[in-house]
């Protein structure tokens, strides 16, 4: 019944924002992860032609079971045009979605984070860089400032301070969970993985033995001797 429920609000919240995706832009996506209290949040970014980056949108979800966040994440994944890569905060119970993810698409595109000192002095330079750019878009909201906002650099490293803020979008309070998420996503965007379409394969026709080797139709076969050391 759950797994009804939480399929029909896909459909009828999501559907319409992934099918108004252009192809013509490659997708990639970030997760900062939390079961109860924080918020779990899934930032895609479209990345154009000419490399900027913009928010498709973003889902925030709170207190929602393990399997239905994994159900949620599974649907966008699977909808984002030319989907290269996806980074997942990893960090404690937030392995479970990371794993799940890496399951089906593979180590090449899922990159599953264990958020520490060293991760962020690496990557939140790189989110600042894209504001400072202006490369990158994201949605006006007193949430989004909010979270961002928890940046704090402290030791000369740019990161998550442990203070939270009221959610003026809904109940309960935030934690910079779309810092972090807007984070991963920058950092999915240097991934550079691809789905197999497998309706687009074509084989090879075989090779044999008495086949001329001048033959136009193996011109793209390489040719290797024997030998050794």
């Amino acid at each position: 019944m759950r797994h009804g429920i939480v399929q029909d609000w896909c459909e009828q919240e999501l559907l319409t924002l992934l099918d108004a995706l252009s192809p013509l832009n490659k997708h990639v996506l970030g997760e900062d992860f939390a079961r109860r209290g924080d918020l779990t949040v899934f930032v895609p970014l479209a990345i154009t032609p000419d490399l900027r980056k913009r928010e498709c949108f973003r889902v925030e979800l709170r207190n929602v079971t393990y399997d239905q966040q994994r159900q949620i994440l599974l649907f966008i994944l699977s909808r984002l045009p030319r989907f290269t890569g996806a980074a997942f905060d990893a960090t404690g119970n937030g392995g479970y979605l990371a794993e799940a993810a890496r399951l089906i698409y593979g180590p090449e595109m899922i990159d599953c984070v264990n958020l520490t000192a060293s991760w962020y002095q690496e990557w939140m330079p790189k989110l600042k860089g894209e504001f400072e750019a202006q490369n990158i878009t994201i949605a006006r909201h007193q949430t989004t400032l909010d979270d961002l906002l928890h940046i704090k650099v402290d030791k000369g490293i740019p990161q998550i301070d442990k203070g939270r803020t009221k959610d003026e979008g809904g109940k309960g309070r935030r934690h910079g969970d779309f810092a972090v998420a807007l984070c991963m996503a920058v950092r999915a965007s240097y991934m550079n993985g691809f789905v197999i379409d497998e309706d687009s394969i074509q084989a090879l026709p075989p090779r044999h033995r008495g086949d001329d080797v001048d033959n136009d139709d193996f011109d793209d076969y390489h040719q290797f001797e024997r030998g050794g050391w």
